[in-house]
């Protein structure tokens, strides 16, 4: 796997929804919000379940990264939405059935 994607990949193209969950998961790590297991799996788990339930969110300009029109960026808050929520229950799910 990632065969092809090597083979296309550009560093421009970037999926922003993957740094939202991210940026959302630290937020509720910061904060305290839920006591979970942060070791390298769980915190991979609990981003791989997150994704799947975030909808991609693709750019592949530099303007578009910089300078997002008004639409972009109603994406943007819609994701980092629908991102805690999906977080929320991943630290669940994850912490009820772990990997380890």
């Amino acid at each position: 796997m990632g065969r092809y994607k090597k083979r296309f990949a550009h560093e421009d193209l970037e999926n922003f929804s993957e740094e939202i969950v991210f940026e959302q998961l630290a937020a509720i790590i910061e904060r305290g919000e839920k006591r979970f297991c942060q070791c390298d799996v769980c915190i991979q788990d609990i981003a791989a379940l997150a994704l799947n339930h975030v909808p991609t969110l693709y750019c592949c300009s530099l303007l578009e990264k910089t300078s997002p029109n008004d639409n972009f960026l109603l994406k943007i808050e819609d994701a980092r939405e629908k991102a805690r929520a999906a977080l929320l229950e991943a630290i669940d799910v994850v912490t009820a059935k772990n990997n380890h």
